[in-house]
């Protein structure tokens, strides 16, 4: 599983950043610079790695695909951060992730990972406007967002 995440084509340094945190922190995931690539490319690229969700960071914004073997759609909605911040990352983190909050279903579904079968796992908390990650007690990052939807 996991998703594969990338950058619009113009990146930003913090866009970069931004990516570098979340792939670090999101098991099984997998960062690229997008460079020239076209959406369709993006898309090609993750089933290639056998990701089922795809993750753009453009402007500081979140931009989710989901994809199938012979399909693909944008996942909504666009979540514009605001602020993130991600501690230096321990070597051997977990290789699972666990979603709690108000929010946990919409992010399953829009990460689409498995429930973990350990019981050492990523805590990720899903608030309305923010998401946080900690291991063992220890918070690892923090994304805030401005706002949802464009729409």
């Amino acid at each position: 599983m996991g998703v594969y995440i990338t950058t619009s084509k113009s990146a930003s340094r913090g866009d970069i950043s931004l990516c570098c945190g979340l792939a670090g922190l999101i098991p099984n995931s997998a960062f690229e610079r997008r460079g020239r690539k076209t959406v369709e490319s993006v898309v090609s690229r993750a089933r290639l790695l056998g990701k089922s969700r795809a993750l753009v960071v453009s402007g500081s914004e979140l931009h989710f695909l989901k994809i199938a073997a012979g399909s693909w759609e944008w996942l909504g909605p666009v979540l514009s951060v605001e602020k993130a911040e991600f501690a230096e990352l321990p070597k051997g983190l977990p290789s699972e992730i666990q979603f709690e909050g108000k929010s946990a279903s919409q992010w399953l579904s829009l990460l689409n990972q498995p429930e973990p079968e350990s019981d050492d796992f990523i805590v990720m908390s899903c608030e309305a406007n923010a998401v946080s990650f900690t291991c063992s007690g220890k918070k690892l990052g923090e994304v805030r967002f401005s706002r949802g939807s464009k729409d």
